[in-house]
């Protein structure tokens, strides 16, 4: 199963059971998405480290709103 296809399917299966481990699953699955916005939109306007941080925060707590949102009806 390719990884969109897992998020997909976990993504339908916190929407009916709002496991904080799934959540979380989903969450580690797509930090690579965070990171990868960070250096691609603010790295070079923010390259202090505690910056990073900060952004990367704010971007996970935002990730988490998405899933916790997710409407798995809508999506499909």
């Amino acid at each position: 199963m390719g990884k969109n296809q897992e998020n997909q399917e976990l993504l339908k299966e916190y929407a009916k059971t709002r496991d904080v481990r799934i959540r979380n699953q989903l969450l580690v699955n797509n930090l690579g998405l965070v990171h990868r916005c960070y250096q691609m939109y603010f790295a070079s306007r923010y390259p202090n480290e505690s910056d990073c941080d900060e952004l990367v925060s704010a971007g996970v707590m935002g990730l988490m709103c998405a899933i916790e949102r997710f409407d798995a009806d809508t999506y499909n």
